[in-house]
């Protein structure tokens, strides 16, 4: 009778250790900061991502709300250069927000490529962080632009998690300070002159004149 008993506890206990072994939690593919954004299009957890054999090619930095439509900011993984804002701060160029809570980089970027082309041969206009944002293609992949400062500080707020995801699948990482679209918007005569530089991981915000090289980093927001 011990035997028996002792046979049947062992048989139970095999059998639950099964039943837990076999149990895996589902794989959850929502959207969130510190995903991987691969050359195909896809959005996938860093783990399983790996798995996959996609070319990398962001990392996202914010997910949005039912407001914006739940679009997603991605950060792109390297550095691709340093260059000035604007090769002249005698032009004022309209549209471009001051508000550094906003997420308008897109916008920005755009009203400065507008306002190059717009430019008579007397006063040729030169976005070059703009211009360099939107020629940038990895893996053929397009549609970046110069960062907004609340499009950086999304980036400070989750800077640990994002950094990490940017390492494991190769990314360069994040250096001390970069260029923004966003100018400053103390006065009109600063909001000619002056754009935000800001500084990573801390987001701390410095006004620099356009006409100053700094690092640029690209941003891509998805809907």
């Amino acid at each position: 009778m011990k035997k028996t008993f002792i046979l049947l506890s062992l048989l139970i206990g095999l059998a639950f250790t099964s039943c837990l072994d076999e149990h895996k939690d589902p794989l959850d593919l929502s959207v969130k900061v510190g995903n991987i954004y691969g050359s195909d299009g896809s959005i996938y957890p860093l783990d399983y991502f790996l798995e996959q054999g996609i070319a990398p090619v962001g990392v996202v930095a914010s997910v949005g709300t039912p407001d914006d439509g739940y679009r997603v900011l991605v950060v792109g993984l390297e550095d691709i250069g340093s260059t000035y804002y604007l090769n002249t701060v005698l032009e004022d160029v309209g549209n471009v927000s001051s508000d550094v809570t906003k997420f308008d980089g897109k916008e920005n970027t755009a009203a400065l490529l507008l306002a190059a082309l717009e430019s008579d041969s007397t006063a040729v206009i030169m976005p070059a962080g703009a211009m360099l944002s939107s020629s940038y293609m990895p893996h053929g992949v397009g549609a970046w632009h110069l960062p907004f400062v609340g499009e950086f500080r999304a980036v400070s707020q989750h800077y640990g998690t994002i950094s990490h995801s940017l390492q494991a699948v190769g990314g360069q990482p994040f250096g001390p300070c970069y260029m923004t679209s966003t100018v400053d918007g103390n006065s009109s005569s600063l909001e000619q002159l002056y754009n935000y530089c800001i500084e990573l991981p801390k987001g701390n915000i410095a006004s620099t004149i356009k006409t100053e090289s700094h690092e640029v980093r690209p941003f891509l927001i998805l809907k």
